[in-house]
């Protein structure tokens, strides 16, 4: 659209922008899919490791995730782990603690966990793992797509970590 459509002309240039559902829509649960953008954008220029290292963000997925609290097997047997993902209703104590009395700031989760090679692996090391394998640590969600943020959810669905 030309600058001479305005009244007065505007300083920049304008586009007229389509926006058009995907046809058919992702097989994905939108709740989900909404709880995943809804954390990477909140820093949109932090990584995605550094955004995934906060405690808030941490104790949401722990709420939310069928990871046993010690590391060990998934809480809610038969769950699909594909792109579908259903809300968790976990027991009291879990609901609780995701719940999380703390403040939203950047601060590590810190680990209690101590010992050697058998000692459980964290919520917070699971996710930096997760992050690494699919090459998503360094990246940043202002400089993602649609393809990317929908691979980055099957990965953490594929690994039983879940946003609704």
């Amino acid at each position: 659209v030309g600058k001479n459509n305005f009244r007065p002309p505007p300083k920049v240039e304008s586009s007229v922008v389509r926006i058009e559902p995907r046809v058919p829509p992702p097989p994905i649960n939108f709740l989900e899919w909404d709880g995943l953008v809804r954390v990477c954008f909140q820093r949109k220029n932090k990584t995605l490791a550094a955004i995934f290292k906060n405690k808030s963000v941490l104790n949401m997925m722990r709420a939310y995730s069928d990871i046993a609290e010690d590391g060990g097997a998934p809480t809610v047997a038969g769950r699909d782990a594909g792109f579908s993902a259903m809300v968790l209703v976990d027991d009291e104590e879990n609901m609780e603690e995701g719940k999380g009395g703390g403040n939203d700031n950047d601060d590590d989760m810190e680990d209690d966990e101590e010992g050697g090679d058998d000692a459980p692996v964290s919520l917070k090391e699971r996710v930096m793992a997760l992050l690494e394998k699919g090459e998503f640590s360094t990246r940043r969600s202002s400089k993602m797509d649609i393809s990317d943020f929908l691979a980055l959810l099957k990965l953490f669905n594929e690994n039983g970590l879940h946003f609704a």
